[in-house]
């Protein structure tokens, strides 16, 4: 039997299902919805497009440079296999917040368009806007509803997260990716086609949307932040489980195993797609000082006061509001006493996954979530589970506030004086609750910014229920009143988050900092290049001194930009071989020294051992009968003239790291280097007047590819089985799903 007449419509189906059923939302729709939040993007971040202002703190330091440099790097045809500019020279699999192998990335070196602070800042609102459009596609399908979908996708264009932690590229990229994720996992509502084996029909619910999570997967893989993919990952999970018992207790038993067993299918080829990252980051890991220490790591936990961020600014709650922002719109958010007890189950996967996010980022709650990292260690790796996991209980509560918004605007029962009512006291709530935070909460230098915003926000809701108090009067023309109900309620979201958003804006936006850069001589370009593409251009025969760190005013990580080599780098993912140097004053001497050596008789010391410690940093380089000398100082090789009276073994003032090899001459075995002191990189090398090659290569970086290859090859064959066997068997589309074809 073919695979494909395994896949065939019921008769049920095929008579329920014919394809004259019209889609319910017109492409028109979502095409209006898409000019329009890209109108609020523009209004939101003005300077931002036109060059006036940026996002602050981190985004223009480290995450800017390094950035910046490996597109530099592959623009000239070179894989920056190893960064030799910063903390000693690391590499750069080791920092897995590069993104270079995340692909809208590749479109600046590819068209040739300089990544400058302009560049960087709009790449960053676009992901903003495609976060939007993600929550659109999400709330459209699950809520049945074009303008549901839309004022959800107003509430998560204005999240605060997307502002307090818009220092954190990979951070946004992440929350901008959620949405779209969830909406790939989301199952259809009916059976989309019926599969025949051994006589037993089984339905299952997986539609064209399920097969876009391998690329979805390796794009938050790949570029976001590693904590938020892991707990993006255990919210999957939970998603896709709650939905397969929820399809159980339905009666779909046979058909929800297999639509979970589908989902976790195209999820392990969403992870095989990123190895190529994986795989190297995984190898390097244990270069990191954190690689000992995960389990003790201080943990940053939102404290019960700070959910009040839900609501209100987060100005106040927090020495450092990046990781509390979330902020639902008020204007929503009083909508919350119209949900109904038939809302909690239609959201009941996305609810658990809110509950689940709560217990892994509520301090309140840090015993269970210690628990469950203790059973499941790869969850510890979340350094800040505040930031990791708060978009995913904020989705929880904005759906919650968005059917109760539904329930009210698709009620048979015109709007009244009771409906009325029950909105102003949830608007009396928020007012009370927000002079309660601030008389108990909020510290005095905070005050003033809290109070202002919470006006602001007050006097929206007071110009709602004015507006609806002149609606109820218009009992007799629902269609009307739905109309204006429907324009008010997102427009009035925007005037009421508004306030809150710009009391943050200290984090959101600031006066470009080229400032910063032309005062240290580092123009981000020059002329229509790169600042650091000037790098590559230059060719070293020796290593020259090393900078100590200064300040980081003085641009501590400008080595990625102008090629100085730099002792220290602007990032909290240290290497064990620079805390080794820090802690050793001769290795720290040493190290700042140009391109030099230190060679020692193995007839003296152990020389056959992987790792060899205690050896003298003050001695001699070179005895009177021992050459070494640095030929040729690249990126990724460095060619030394080595001329040595006996078996010796030759260290360099380079760090050590997994992946350096090495060749005399050019011909023969590869050479793997000894790790000195924990940090330096030693070569036992036997007598004779050569050339030693050294050069660096990412461990499992080609092994990483072939898998990803495989996997993207895998994806593609899946795809084109599924489209063959649905043609083939003419599968028809449920009822439920034509109603939702358009998503």
């Amino acid at each position: 039997m073919r695979f494909a007449s395994l896949l065939r419509p019921s008769k049920l189906a095929a008579d329920a299902g014919h394809s004259t059923a019209k889609p319910g939302h017109p492409a028109w729709h979502g095409l209006a919805a898409c000019i329009v939040l890209l109108g609020l993007n523009v209004v939101l971040f003005p300077k931002h497009w036109m060059g006036l202002t940026s996002f602050t703190y981190d985004f223009v330091m480290h995450y800017y440079a390094v950035v910046a440099y490996w597109m530099s790097s592959v623009a000239a045809g070179e894989w920056p296999h190893w960064v030799p500019y910063q903390a000693l020279g690391y590499p750069l699999a080791m920092n897995l917040q590069s993104g270079i192998y995340y692909p809208p990335f590749w479109i600046f070196p590819i068209a040739g368009i300089p990544y400058d602070f302009h560049a960087a800042n709009i790449f960053q609102i676009i992901h903003v806007y495609a976060g939007a459009l993600g929550m659109y596609c999400l709330a459209r399908t699950h809520f049945k509803s074009t303008f549901m979908g839309f004022l959800a996708a107003v509430c998560y264009h204005l999240y605060g997260g997307f502002f307090t932690n818009a220092e954190h590229p990979d951070i946004i990229r992440s929350f901008s990716l959620l949405p779209w994720l969830f909406w790939a996992f989301l199952l259809g509502e009916g059976p989309e086609i019926i599969l025949y084996i051994k006589g037993f029909s089984y339905n299952l619910r997986i539609i064209y949307r399920n097969f876009l999570i391998p690329p979805l997967l390796y794009l938050f893989i790949v570029g976001g932040y590693p904590g938020c993919m892991i707990a993006g990952m255990l919210c999957l999970f939970v998603f896709v489980l709650v939905q397969t018992v929820v399809a159980i207790v339905r009666r779909q038993r046979i058909g929800a195993f297999l639509d979970a067993a589908v989902l976790g299918g195209l999820t392990a080829i969403g992870i095989g797609m990123a190895a190529i990252y994986l795989l190297p980051g995984f190898r390097l890991s244990g270069e990191l000082v954190r690689a000992d220490m995960t389990q003790s790591l201080l943990r940053w936990y939102l404290n019960p006061t700070q959910l009040g961020s839900l609501f209100y600014t987060s100005v106040g709650l927090g020495p450092d509001i990046s990781m509390i922002g979330m902020q639902i719109p008020v204007v929503v958010a009083v909508f919350l006493p119209f949900v109904r007890r038939s809302d909690l189950t239609r959201h009941c996967p996305f609810l658990v996954v809110g509950a689940v996010a709560a217990v892994m980022c509520i301090s309140s709650l840090e015993p269970i979530s210690s628990t469950l990292m203790a059973i499941v260690p790869p969850l510890s790796y979340s350094r800040f589970p505040a930031g990791d996991y708060r978009t995913l209980l904020y989705m929880a509560v904005l759906f919650l506030a968005l059917s109760g918004v539904n329930n009210l605007r698709r009620s048979p029962e015109p709007l009244s004086l009771r409906h009325l009512i029950i909105l102003a006291a949830a608007a009396a709530v928020v007012l009370v609750g927000g002079i309660l935070y601030l008389a108990l909460a909020i510290p005095d230098a905070a005050a003033a910014a809290f109070a202002f915003a919470l006006l602001l926000q007050v006097a929206t809701l007071t110009m709602m229920l004015a507006v609806l108090a002149v609606l109820v009067r218009m009992r007799r023309m629902p269609a009307r009143q739905r109309l204006a109900f429907s324009l008010m309620v997102p427009m009035l979201a925007v005037v009421s988050a508004w306030p809150v958003l710009d009391s943050m804006s200290s984090f959101w936006k600031t006066p470009l900092p080229i400032n910063v850069y032309q005062w240290n001589g580092v123009p981000d370009r020059l002329g229509n290049e790169l600042h650091s593409a000037s790098i590559f251009r230059q060719h070293l025969t020796e290593r020259p001194a090393r900078l100590p760190a200064p300040h980081p005013h003085n641009l501590s990580w400008r080595g990625y930009l102008t090629g100085e080599f730099m002792i220290t780098d602007l990032t909290g993912s240290q290497s064990k071989s620079q805390a080794a140097v820090e802690r050793n004053t001769a290795l720290q001497n040493f190290m700042m020294q140009p391109s030099g050596f230190l060679a020692f008789d193995c007839a003296q010391i152990a020389c056959d051992q992987r790792e060899i410690n205690g050896l003298n940093m003050n001695s001699t380089a070179e005895a009177v009968d021992v050459t070494l000398r640095t030929l040729s100082f690249a990126r990724n090789s460095i060619v030394h003239e080595i001329n040595l009276p006996r078996r010796m073994l030759v260290v360099e003032n380079e760090t050590f790291a997994p992946g350096w090899t090495a060749k005399i001459n050019g011909t023969g075995a590869r050479l793997e280097p000894v790790r000195v002191d924990g940090a330096l990189r030693g070569w036992v090398l036997p007598a004779g007047h050569y050339k030693l090659s050294t050069s660096y290569q990412t461990p499992l970086m080609q092994s990483g590819a072939g898998i990803s290859l495989a996997m993207l090859v895998a994806w593609l064959l899946v795809v084109g089985l599924y489209a063959h066997a649905r043609r083939s068997a003419r599968t028809v589309l449920s009822p439920a799903m034509a109603r939702t074809a358009a998503a």
